[in-house]
C-alpha cells in the first residue's frame, strides 16, 4: 500500500505544477480519509490477512494520509517493475439493487495464479500484490506530478460528499431546533 501525507503534498512545485490545482482536494483527503476510510481499510486488511503472516504490508502512513488508488494503478501500468507478486484474478462487480452507484467493492471470485493461459478472459485482471518500495514510488509519483506545468486558472473542484454532509447537518440542526422549541 501507498499513502500520501502532507509531507508528500509539500513536494509539489506550486504554483508551477498542474497538480497544484488539486491541493485543496488533497488536503481534504489527508484530513478526512484517515478517520473515515483508512481505519476500515486497515481493519479489513488485518482481518483478512494478519500482517505478521502476510506478504501484504500496510503503509506506515495509513493513519495520516490517503491512498491514491488511481495514481498507483497508473504507475503499475507504466512502471510494473515497481510492483511485485503479480497474479491473475477473475473479478465481478456485484449488481446494484437500486441502480448505480451502489458502493459495492469489486469481488474476487477466482484466483488464477501467476500464469493465465487464455480461455475465458471475461472479468480477468492481472494485479500486483506488492509495492516494492513505497518511498521510491511516492517520490516517482510526485516527481511526475511536478513535470506537468500549470496553465491558466485551476478548474473548480467538487466538494465530494461534503455538500451532502453539510445539507444533512443543517437539516438535522433545524429539526432539533424545531423539536426543542415545541417542548419549551
Amino acid at each position: 500500500q501507498t499513502a500520501v501525507t502532507q509531507f508528500h503534498v509539500d513536494l509539489l512545485n506550486c504554483p508551477f505544477a498542474a497538480a497544484c490545482a488539486l491541493l485543496p482536494k488533497m488536503r481534504q483527503q489527508i484530513k478526512v480519509m484517515p478517520q473515515m476510510v483508512n481505519k476500515a481499510v486497515k481493519k479489513r486488511f488485518l482481518e483478512d490477512r494478519p500482517e505478521q503472516d502476510s506478504r501484504w504490508k500496510i503503509s506506515p502512513n495509513i493513519e495520516s494520509g490517503f491512498i491514491p488508488w488511481d495514481i498507483v494503478a497508473l504507475l503499475a501500468i507504466t512502471n510494473p517493475e515497481e510492483f511485485g507478486e503479480w497474479e491473475y484474478h477473475r473479478v465481478i462487480f456485484p449488481p446494484c439493487e437500486k441502480g448505480e452507484p451502489c458502493g459495492e467493492d469489486m469481488q474476487i471470485v477466482e484466483n488464477l495464479g501467476t500464469e493465465f493461459n487464455g480461455g475465458n478472459w471475461s472479468g480477468v485482471v492481472r494485479t500486483p500484490h506488492l509495492v516494492r518500495n513505497e518511498p521510491r514510488l511516492l517520490k516517482m509519483m510526485f516527481s511526475l506530478m511536478n513535470e506537468v506545468p500549470a496553465h491558466g486558472d485551476p478548474p473548480p473542484l467538487s466538494g465530494g460528499f461534503l455538500s451532502v454532509l453539510a445539507s444533512f447537518t443543517v437539516a438535522t440542526i433545524f429539526f432539533l431546533r424545531f423539536l426543542l422549541r415545541r417542548k419549551l
